[in-house]
């Protein structure tokens, strides 16, 4: 426990040189808050977790880890089912939470373009005036956000009409191998997917832009 405890606190020291330190957290509490997402049977405490706000954040985060190889995981809301956001013991989560911001909505081609935090319900909120909604609604879409939404394909009811997230996806921006920020686009992908029963199209656009 002790040699944990030096190797959390070590790794949190070097990421707070990265990051503000109020955006790096390494008690017991933060690690245990992160452990797991909503199947609370499996756990893997994190050594840290991180609270990025920007794309930029996210890429110097991870040429860290991928320059002192530690393992790192994406999480959003942690509200999944799969493990998906289950962290490498020992390693850093990386944390979409302070990533909510919905940067624009051309209604006219029905596009939305958000940070990878931003949450469901908050997204449909949005754009509901124009008689639009962003389609995945998992039973968790008020906490729910789109990265998770991206990372783990998710439904909803609605998705039984328009499809899961996959076939909403018009753009996102990733951090590749190489440790850069890259913009792609699925491949044969059209501009979002019909809505509310008429032929209004609308997409998700989970690039990052400042």
């Amino acid at each position: 426990m002790g040699s944990e405890r030096t190797g959390s606190d070590a790794l949190a020291r070097d990421l707070s040189r990265i990051l503000p330190s109020s955006q790096v957290l390494s008690g017991q509490a933060a690690r245990r808050a992160y452990d797991c997402d909503a199947y609370t049977i499996d756990r893997s405490p994190p050594a840290c977790v991180v609270l990025p706000r920007t794309t930029d954040d996210v890429q110097q985060v991870v040429q860290y880890c991928l320059r002192s190889e530690v393992p790192f995981t994406p999480r959003g809301a942690g509200t999944g089912l799969s493990g998906g956001a289950l962290p490498a013991q020992g390693g850093v989560v990386i944390s979409t939470k302070k990533m909510t911001a919905i940067l624009d909505v051309d209604v006219g081609n029905r596009r939305l373009h958000a940070q990878a935090g931003a949450v469901n319900k908050r997204i449909s909120d949005a754009v509901a005036k124009h008689g639009l909604h962003f389609a995945p609604d998992p039973s968790s879409q008020t906490v729910a956000t789109l990265g998770g939404n991206i990372a783990e394909n998710s439904g909803g009811p609605h998705t039984l009409k328009y499809g899961v997230t996959s076939q909403h996806v018009l753009a996102l921006t990733l951090i590749d191998c190489g440790r850069e920020a890259r913009t792609r686009q699925p491949r044969a992908r059209r501009a979002g997917v019909r809505l509310g029963g008429v032929d209004r199209r609308f997409g998700g656009d989970t690039r990052d832009r400042h």
